[in-house]
């Protein structure tokens, strides 16, 4: 909404009889739904008072009697009695060089026009100018200041008045402030104007703060019989800026903020020579000034009609739309090459400062014509399924995977505290520009985000189960890569020994890694100082994640000197992965094996080996000379304590035999039990 700066009353004063005949519902209704809401409107003596509010996109041409106006008519079908613009022909014009202008820079003021206007008599204003600028809250001062004012509120040009006889030297410099240059307005207040604002100089000093406020050193006065009349163009993003700094804003520097015609200033100034001449009929024009080097073309766009009824749902003629264009005051032809074309080539009038593309145009087709008009359809066309995603595709099965465990999915900072001292040759990224100390360094793992949020819920639960996928950065080679990893924390209370929490956590990340199709994968114990995690983890509890023989991640026993950093005084467990590298091991396609229809036979073993001893080598062992008919190994029970010989552990193990062709029969089965058997006790494990 632009409710504060927008025109308080456009009971229009030349448009006779149009607002009496046209302005009641109907038009209210109109303009609310097609252009502007129109909040009020208030009958006064014969007249009508719209209040509307104008758009900004719109505030270059409609911030005046005239735009609204323009609306109406296109609305209503009507013709606009457009206010005289011609120098009266009883008005005498003479070819005087009284004045000179001089513009530092032609982008600070593309256009600049004035009259030097002889034979002035400053009296008050007739009673009808007097009314209108009253009734759209403008007190008025003389004829002089009233025809400014008038001006600005029926065209949008805003004018400025100065005293001829007060313009020193009788030359007048736009150019732009410098440092320390002060100027008191015509309200009494004296401005330190800020850098690069623009500003109008005589012979020896600042008079007026350009497209904003005048100076009081040049002001109108009972005495004034010469008038400079000015009517220019100013740089809007400039007079913006000067507006914010200095805390002013008028009528006159909020139509030169969004910018206006540029071929309005003679226009304004033709009018206001023909206000004026009817309460001072002896005035003379004895100059004509018009500074404008860059000419601004009327824009040319190509429409085609079927495009227009393609987006609005629509099914207007070619015709139709012409019309429409036209009671818009767009020129409008049909296309050259065939007469039979759908295509329009329309010229945009130069006060529409908003129009630049063929949407731009089909928007005011829409709207002109009324949205209300549009018949409400089901959208058809040809759905296409969307190429798959591989990325976001294995991170929603990788999330699903892991709340199908039952941990909980937690969101971290990516910035935070630099890690422990001691880590030597960890290049963590820090930043420039942190916004606190807190966020200094780019995270180079998730593990202590997770930490952080063990620390936090502790109190509350004793087991908890946590999972995150988030952005780690590494600087290498003063380039900072970015890589995506996961983890999986557990924390468990209960577990003081945390035996049982580590071969779940290890149970957790085969089955992850199975449920993603990476079949090529193995745990690495042997942790070297190359590898950053080292530090934070458990030197007995800890193992890299190989996948297609390459570091693929970690998984381990926090360390308890790094875990207490974060408050947390019981055992946790991780795993964290490189998921990028994960993704690239994925399979999508999977074998499916016909079940053997012939039973399985289950047999166990238990065996005492050293405590270093891997279940993977004793599996590996089993297999190698097991042969086809033994189908899977399964690690039941696992023994440390009393009843063992000292330095030694019980593993027990299920072995399922199955054959897809025949029933075993015990001696079978018996025959390679004996040879696992054999091959166990060569390793020096006793079989029990």
């Amino acid at each position: 909404m632009f409710r504060s700066f927008s025109p308080r009353s456009c009971g229009a004063p030349r448009l006779g009889l149009f607002w009496s005949r046209y302005c009641g519902t109907p038009c209210q209704e109109l303009l609310t739904m097609r252009s502007f809401e129109v909040e009020e409107v208030k009958k006064l003596g014969e007249d009508y008072i719209l209040d509307i509010d104008i758009l900004p996109n719109r505030a270059h041409d409609c911030l005046s009697h005239l735009g609204v106006a323009r609306e109406c008519a296109a609305l209503l079908k009507s013709e606009i009695r457009n206010p005289k613009s011609e120098t009266n022909s009883k008005i005498k014009i003479q070819n005087k060089k009284l004045l000179r202008i001089e513009i530092s820079d032609n982008a600070l003021c593309p256009r600049y026009c004035a009259y030097v206007i002889e034979g002035v008599a400053v009296k008050e204003s007739p009673l009808w100018v007097r009314e209108r600028l009253a009734a759209m809250g403008q007190k008025p001062i003389n004829n002089v200041v009233d025809v400014t004012n008038y001006i600005m509120w029926e065209l949008g040009q805003p004018l400025h008045a100065f005293d001829f006889s007060k313009i020193q030297g009788a030359r007048m410099n736009i150019r732009l402030s410098k440092q320390g240059e002060k100027l008191k307005t015509l309200d009494g207040v004296t401005f330190d104007l800020p850098n690069d604002t623009i500003v109008i100089e005589d012979g020896e000093r600042l008079i007026d703060l350009a497209g904003i406020k005048g100076g009081v050193n040049s002001h109108i006065e009972q005495s004034t019989h010469t008038v400079i009349f000015q009517a220019a163009i100013f740089d809007s993003s400039r007079i913006r800026r000067t507006m914010q700094g200095l805390g002013i804003r008028t009528e006159a520097s909020v139509r030169y903020m969004h910018g206006f015609d540029p071929e309005l200033p003679l226009q304004a100034l033709d009018r206001a020579m023909e206000l004026l001449y009817e309460s001072s009929p002896d005035i003379r024009l004895a100059q004509k000034i018009d500074v404008y080097e860059n000419h601004v073309k009327p824009k040319e766009i190509s429409l085609d009609v079927n495009y227009v009824n393609k987006l609005l749902g629509t099914y207007l003629s070619i015709r139709e739309a012409r019309q429409i264009l036209e009671r818009l005051n767009y020129q409008v032809k049909r296309g050259k090459l065939d007469v039979k074309s759908s295509k329009l080539e329309v010229t945009v009038p130069t006060y529409r400062l908003d129009i630049h593309i063929p949407e731009d145009l089909i928007e005011e087709i829409g709207r002109i014509y009324g949205y209300e008009k549009i018949e409400q359809s089901a959208p058809y066309g040809m759905l296409i399924a969307p190429r798959e995603n591989e990325r976001l595709s294995w991170r929603s099965r990788a999330r699903n995977i892991c709340a199908g465990f039952g941990f909980e999915e937690v969101y971290n900072y990516s910035l935070g505290l630099k890690l422990m001292p001691q880590l030597r040759g960890c290049t963590q990224f820090e930043l420039e520009n942190p916004v606190s100390e807190e966020f200094r360094y780019a995270r180079i793992m998730l593990l202590p985000g997770v930490l952080k949020n063990i620390a936090s819920n502790v109190r509350y639960f004793e087991k908890i189960h946590l999972f995150e996928f988030g952005k780690v950065f590494y600087k290498e080679n003063d380039k900072v890569e970015e890589r995506e990893n996961c983890i999986l924390a557990l924390y468990d209370a209960n577990d003081r020994e945390g035996k049982e929490s580590f071969y779940q956590m290890k149970g957790y990340v085969d089955e992850f890694l199975q449920k993603l199709g990476v079949s090529d994968f193995y745990y690495d114990e042997a942790l070297s100082d190359a590898d950053l995690h080292k530090v934070f983890l458990h030197p007995e509890r800890a193992a890299n994640i190989m996948v297609d023989q390459k570091f693929a991640g970690f998984i381990g026993e926090v360390h308890p000197s790094f875990r207490s950093s974060f408050d947390v005084t019981g055992r946790v467990f991780c795993a964290e992965f490189d998921f990028d590298r994960i993704e690239r091991a994925c399979e999508e396609e999977h074998m499916y094996q016909k079940p053997s229809k012939y039973p399985e036979v289950v047999r166990d073993i238990a065996l005492l080996v050293p405590p270093g001893t891997m279940v993977e080598e004793v599996e590996n062992s089993i297999h190698e000379v097991s042969g086809p008919l033994l189908s899977d190994v399964d690690l039941f029970d696992m023994y440390e304590g009393e009843n063992l010989p000292e330095g030694m552990k019980n593993l027990a193990f299920h072995l399922l035999f199955q054959s897809d062709e025949r029933t075993l029969t015990a001696k079978e089965v018996d025959e390679i039990m004996g040879k696992i058997t054999k091959t166990l006790e060569e390793k020096s494990w006793e079989v029990r």
